[in-house]
């Protein structure tokens, strides 16, 4: 889109000569004319105008097509086919069906020619647009939602997407990351390589990665990016991380070129992580300007939930674009174009846009440069595969001079790798030696650069001295030897080549005259004559096993003095693992790996017995540690150990630079055995202890948590040795910036960033939060998210403080309460000597975090209130709607558990609820009803928190034991009010409502006792009835009085519920975390239970007794005084002198039995006071009452 600028005041108006026969006066160039103008007049202004733009088929810099055949045009501009192509807008598929089949077409032959697995009749999923820039947007919108829709179904974060891309790609990335909000990640480029460097994209992806976008065909050059490499090296990553980053291919330039150029070039659909590729049919696709295409994967690819489905133009129609209207012309032109050309044209086409680029192409570049370690430049004409390369250069391998980066590990070109694709034709050469197959191999780059700059210096060094040398007559008496270190060695008068080589022994040497850059070395040959020479400067190259040609000797045919020269130089290769000529290294494998130098045993035993033997172990100590931070690079490690593996690196870079400085010191002569042996010395304790910590991680593959308690625990163990000590802190402290990097984010943020299984604390995904209204042993709370047994030592002590953190800003997250720790109160987590700020920082994070999960819970969900609505209901608080609720249920209720509806007790409840007081609550809609399967005793006998396994079940029960409520209680306050804290209410709710329906039955008896007190019965078996009636009545209402209400005199310290529940609510009001609410909550309720007799079986089954048998003479009651008022109306006979008797004998069995319950709960409760002090007072309670 080109955007507009205002014009000036001179410019707003339109003139056109060949026009002004049609109209008198100028047109106005910003606003629209008032009148009309003939269609001639119109025609000739903009034709007059479009004179000035330049010519379409000159422009090269276009990036379009700008011919076509005349019969394509014919399709798409000529009448009469106009109206056929320009004027359809081909979104009205019910209109034109046909181009709407045409388009699928294409997309069908397009994503066959990008290899997609598609079956024998499935369909390709893709769709034309404008140009690839509206494909890259569509493309891109697919990968958005797909990542938000996992990332929402798994909890975590969506709302910092990113993708990666290279430097390199078009504006229109940079368009959609702007627009739709997406970070953009760019792999900066390097000189000489203009695309993106995978692996670097690999180490930019994470788990908020949307894709990463490869460019087949580059703005910049048109080169290819390696795709294949991208895929392999993603798959890698995927697998170690667990997610599943896809790639994009943005094909625009090289979509129509690689399938027919190279078709065995691996970058599309074949690869299993490419999901989607645009490509520009206005470009290679060889159609006009306005055209092209994406195609997906597969449907799974693209989430259905972008696909829109429209009917205001007819039937259903799905449309998935930017923009709504476009004119079906280039459509039909690019079909036209595929069926026209087919694979046989599109392969010459493109072959011949392939040579127009060659032959524009600088003729060197169709060779290839070849850098051998002698710093001889081969070249190579046009090779296609490294193998011929090879050929040319045996005993080699060699390496693109691209990738050479210090520290990075050398990659060898394969024998197949394809050259022509590449940007830049320079290999180094490396020799096939054991020294560069070594782990050390990735330092060759830098060696070899160094030894380039080196050579150069001695070569202009050289020829300085050579010059100057050749002033002087040709009968110079001396020559000249230049060492690598700069000194000049002045031998007087040599005639031989070997006089020279024994004052310069270890080295070779070259004539200064022969030296260039780019020539080979030509080393002197022990019998060349120096005295026909016209130069005499010669340069001293070290003699390395690479460069020496010959067989060693023995060393001990060697004087002492040189022996002892030999094994420094030895020494020095040893103590950067490499083997030198005369010290060897063997490698034993077994249950555990160990390493081993060895000498030539016919070395001078003097010499074996001194500095060589004690400075191996230090040379055993290195290969050990570079070995482990060679593996340790590798993902499947462990952040922990990838820092600590940083760490030793820089450790092993300054020990590398103190052997270069002994070298140094050797080469200029002032160097013995005793003296490298000093040198040594300060760091053998520092590699052995760092040896031995690395030795039993390796062995015991110890990650995370486990590395740094080693390290720790090696620390003190060095206590005595201040050094070594502070060193194996520095270590520590440098691997545990990773670990604390993702303690950070759990304790600023509630989310474990831990993709390698490393942090203490661990998180059970199985665990929902809607477990908390089902499990009855409320798992979510306490092993959603638990501890490991591995903890790190500085923070055992403030782990289950750590743990609560996280939990309580979950807590939050879930509530779609999105809370941190504030930016400003964050500091950075850091350990370092005796600081401890990182644990004032857990801490304040702490206070944050509880601060304000209680207000949360508190304010926005009322928690207190919510507490007390359950107390109304189920702790018999208000009791109103229950009494009118047994009154309307009592049929019902007296039914067999199996034959009781539970959906017509809950209309009944909800009939009770809504006709009393309760109908003014608001939260009375959450209770329900619920029948239990089991009687209360048996309840009991399977909650595991009663010490009761030996209680019986009654015969046959009824509702009016089994009948419960329940609460409906939502997130998050069912962290609170669990299921199982809901269980605990509901035993409570069974005693109480049981206790509810003696009392109800008794006062119906004690009701009937009171109706015939009128008829003046004098009887002895109603007046004993009416006593009894009364002593069970005190009894179940003193029960009731003593659980539930708030009494007051002198035993007022005897309630059980009121009074604790003022306790709890007045500890609620002060506590500053969630785990104090759920403490003080469950203290409360299992106060209650104990209180309410629940957990003390014996007691229980009394007071079971007891309401039974009041009961059962409740339900005698009507019998008895309907019989005794038979007995006094008639007169004394026998018959009713028997069934007075009967009618005496049944109410003194009841008394009898209900005297005999009552008397024997007196010891119970005394032997249970011993360990239930409350006891005693429900025995005053209840006896001192029944003895009125």
């Amino acid at each position: 889109m080109v955007l507009s600028h205002a014009a000036s005041d001179s410019d707003v108006s339109v003139h056109s000569t060949f026009a002004s026969r049609y109209v008198r006066t100028s047109l106005p160039r910003f606003k629209m004319p008032e009148n009309s103008i003939p269609k001639e007049a119109a025609y000739q202004i903009i034709n007059d105008e479009l004179m000035l733009d330049g010519n379409p088929r000159l422009n090269l810099a276009s990036f379009v097509t700008t011919w076509m055949e005349p019969e394509c045009d014919k399709l798409i501009i000529i009448t009469p086919t106009i109206m056929a192509s320009i004027n359809k807008n081909y979104v009205d598929m019910d209109e034109y069906p046909v181009t709407t089949e045409l388009q699928n077409r294409c997309v069908n032959m397009i994503a066959h020619l990008f290899n997609a697995p598609l079956g024998e009749t499935e369909t390709a999923v893709g769709v034309g647009t404008v140009g690839s820039s509206e494909a890259i947007m569509l493309a891109g919108l697919a990968f958005k939602r797909k990542w938000q829709n996992k990332r929402k179904a798994e909890g975590k974060p969506f709302d910092k997407p990113n993708i990666v891309t290279g430097a390199n790609v078009q504006v229109c990335w940079e368009k959609f990351a702007r627009y739709f909000e997406v970070e953009l990640k760019e792999v900066k480029l390097s000189e000489g390589y203009y695309v993106m460097d995978p692996e670097q994209a690999v180490e930019m992806v994470d788990e908020n990665t949307i894709c990463v976008a490869a460019i087949l065909g580059s703005t910049l050059n048109g080169e290819f990016e390696d795709v294949k490499l991208l895929n392999d090296l993603l798959v890698l990553k995927n697998k170690e991380t667990g997610w599943d980053t896809p790639i994009h291919v943005d094909a625009a330039s090289g979509g129509f070129i690689a399938p027919f150029l190279y078709p065995e070039l691996e970058w599309d659909f074949r690869l299993p992580l490419v999901k989607s590729i645009n490509v520009s049919g206005h470009k290679y696709g060889l159609v006009y300007a306005g055209i092209g295409w994406v195609v997906w994967r597969n449907k799974e690819d693209l989430p259905e939930e972008l696909i829109f489905h429209i009917n205001y133009l007819g039937a259903d129609q799905p449309t998935f674009t930017l923009n709504f209207s476009k004119g079906s012309s280039q459509v039909i032109a690019q079909y036209y174009q595929l069926i026209r050309l087919g694979h046989e044209i599109f392969l010459h086409i493109m072959g011949n846009y392939a040579s127009c680029a060659r032959s524009n192409i600088t003729p060197s570049s169709s060779s290839s440069k070849v850098i051998l370690p002698d710093g001889e430049v081969r070249h190579i004409h046009a090779p296609t595969k490294a193998a011929e390369l090879m050929m040319e250069i045996p005993s080699f391998f060699l390496v693109d001079a691209k990738t050479l980066k210090i520290g990075r590990k050398l990659k060898p070109l394969a024998a197949d790798d394809d050259l022509q694709t590449r940007g830049c034709h320079v290999y180094v050469a490396f020799p096939m030696t054991r020294a560069t197959s070594a782990a050390n191999a990735s330092d060759m780059a830098r060696l070899f650069l160094a030894a380039k700059k080196q050579q150069r210096r001695r070569v202009r060094t050289a020829v300085k001295h050579c010059n100057t040398t050749s002033s002087f007559s040709s009968s110079s008496s001396s020559s000249k030897v230049i060492l690598p270190d700069g000194e000049v060695r002045h031998i007087h008068a040599p005639t031989k080549a070997a006089e020279l080589m024994m004052e310069i022994p270890s080295f070779f040497l070259v004539d200064a005259k022969t030296l260039k850059i780019g020539r080979k070395l030509k080393p002197l040959a022990a019998d060349d004559d120096l005295e026909t020479r016209g130069c005499h400067v010669y340069v001293a190259f070290p003699m390395t096993r690479a460069t020496n040609s010959g067989v060693d000797q023995a060393i001990g045919c060697y004087d002492t003095p040189v022996q002892e020269l030999i094994v420094i130089d030895d020494l020095l290769s040893a103590m950067v693992g490499i083997e030198g000529r005369y010290i060897s290294i063997k490698r034993f494998h077994g249950k555990e790996e160990s390493i081993a130098f060895q000498v030539d045993p016919s070395m001078d035993l003097a010499l074996q017995a001194s500095s060589p033997q004690q400075i191996f172990p230090l040379c055993e100590c290195f290969l050990l540690i570079d070995q482990f931070v060679e593996s340790s690079s590798q993902f499947k490690n462990g952040l922990v150990n990838h820092a600590f593996a940083a760490a030793l690196r820089a450790l092993l870079l300054d020990y590398q630079a103190m052997v270069a400085q002994l070298e140094h010191q050797f080469r200029l002569g002032r160097l013995s055995l005793q003296g490298l042996w000093f040198y040594c010395q300060p760091m053998m304790g520092s590699m052995r202890a760092l040896a031995a910590v690395i030795h039993q991680a390796s062995a015991k593959n110890f990650v995370g948590s486990a590395v740094l308690n080693l390290l720790q625990s090696q620390a003190k163990a060095m206590a005595g040795d201040n050094s070594v000590r502070s060193l194996l802190e520095k270590m520590t402290e440098c691997a545990s910036n990773a670990y604390l990097s993702i303690l950070e984010r759990w304790v600023y943020e509630g989310i474990i960033d831990d993709p390698y299984g490393e942090f203490f604390i661990a998180e059970n995904r199985s665990l929902k939060k809607e477990s908390l209204s089902q499990d009855s042993t409320a798992k979510y709370w306490s092993q959603r998210y638990s501890l490991k047994e591995t903890i790190p030592g500085f923070l055992a002590n403030i782990a289950a403080t750590i743990l609560t953190t996280g939990k309580y800003l979950n807590v939050m997250r879930e509530c779609g309460h999105n809370v941190q720790v504030p930016i400003s109160e964050r500091s950075k987590l850091t350990i370092f000597g005796s600081n401890h700020h990182y644990l004032e920082c857990i801490k304040a994070a702490h206070e944050f975090a509880s601060k304000e999960l209680v207000s949360l819970i508190k304010d926005k969900y009322d928690l207190i209130g919510r507490l007390r609505s359950i107390k109304h209901y189920l702790l018999l608080d208000q009791g109103d709607f229950l009494v009118h609720f047994m009154d309307i249920a009592r049929d019902e209720l007296n039914k067999k558990v199996h034959e009781i509806s539970v959906e017509k007790l809950q209309s009944l409840l909800d009939l009770a609820l809504r006709t009393t007081a309760a109908a003014a609550d608001p939260r009375h809609e959450d209770l329900t009803c619920c029948v239990d399967r089991a009687s209360l005793l048996t309840t009991l006998g399977m909650h595991k928190d009663s010490d009761s396994n030996s209680m019986e079940d009654p015969v046959s029960i009824t509702g009016l034991e089994t009948f419960s409520l329940s609460y409906k209680v939502q997130w998050p306050l069912s962290i609170v009010i669990s299921k199982k804290a809901l269980s605990k209410y509901q035993l409570i709710f069974r005693f109480l409502f049981h206790c509810k329906h003696v009392e109800r039955q008794l006062c119906g008896a004690w009701q009937i006792h009171q109706g015939i007190r009128s008829m003046n019965s004098n009887g002895t078996a109603i007046r004993r009835s009416s006593l009894l009636c009364r002593s069970m009545l005190k009894f179940i209402s003193s029960l009731l009085h003593y659980l539930t209400f708030e009494a007051s005199g002198e035993l007022s310290f005897s309630c059980v519920l009121e009074p604790n529940w003022h306790v709890m609510h007045d500890r609620l009001q002060s506590t500053k975390s969630v785990d104090e609410v759920i403490q003080h909550h469950d203290f409360f309720l299992d106060k209650c239970l104990r209180g309410c007799l629940l957990l003390l079986p014996d007691v229980l089954k009394k007071m079971e007794k007891l309401k039974s048998v009041c009961l059962q003479y409740a339900a005698a009651t009507q019998w008895l005084i309907s019989s005794s008022i038979d007995i006094n109306s008639q007169s004394h006979s026998q018959k009713t002198m028997i069934r007075d008797a009967t009618v005496t004998e049944s109410i003194f069995n009841f008394e009898r039995e209900f005297n005999s319950e009552l008397q024997s709960l007196g010891p119970v409760l005394s032997k249970g006071s011993q360990a239930e002090p409350y006891l005693t007072h429900l025995s005053q309670w209840i006896l001192g009452v029944s003895k009125e």
